[in-house]
């Protein structure tokens, strides 16, 4: 009969451990000194990025060093401040509506306004819960419609208007009331 046991798992600082043991062990069980190239210059946190650079003083370098100002790192290298940032150069001007492509002008006059509309119009559909449902009262067309026509930087004073308040959503039930009262009527409560 066989028996199962459970071995324990080594740890990886004893893995280390091992290793290095292995690496400095000689023949009669002395130890070897570990030695590392260890260069605070190149190692220690206090240096980042190109704003330093090593620099010859004559003498010790220690004599003038005060460690409550600075690290003891820092003994012999100059340190600069950064550089002031550059500002961000002036994005080009849009191109002319009637002459550019249909990509620019998507990407200069539709993209900047439908974009957060359909940011908005995915939050709202999340707390509307339609993620989960197949069907829900949400309707992300009336949504975007609504949105877009109260967020149009042409016109302002629009943001009290409702869906129904809009002069061609009007238009457009008067023709298409019929077909909309027939399908709410054909939709059972149940799926709302």
């Amino acid at each position: 009969m066989s028996v199962i046991t459970k071995v324990p798992e080594t740890k990886l600082w004893n893995q280390i451990c091992e290793e290095i043991e292995s690496i400095t062990k000689v023949g009669d069980g002395q130890q070897l000194p570990l030695e590392i190239d260890y260069d605070a210059a190149k190692y220690t946190p206090v240096f980042f990025g190109p704003l330093h650079k090593r620099v010859l003083i004559d003498g010790n370098e220690d004599d003038d060093f005060d460690p409550s100002i600075s690290h003891p790192a820092c003994v012999g290298y100059a340190f600069v401040d950064r550089p002031p940032e550059l500002p961000s150069p002036e994005p080009p001007a849009p191109p002319n509506r009637q002459e550019c492509s249909p990509r620019e002008y998507l990407e200069y006059y539709v993209f900047p306004w439908l974009l957060p509309a359909l940011e908005e119009l995915l939050r709202h559909a999340k707390a509307e819960k339609c993620f989960d449902r197949k069907r829900t009262k949400f309707d992300a067309v009336d949504f975007l419609t609504e949105y877009l026509y109260k967020k149009n930087p042409q016109h302002q004073n629009r943001e009290e208007i409702s869906l129904a308040d809009i002069p061609f959503v009007q238009e457009w039930w008067t023709k298409q009331f019929v077909s909309y009262l027939q399908l709410f009527l054909v939709i059972d409560q149940n799926y709302l």
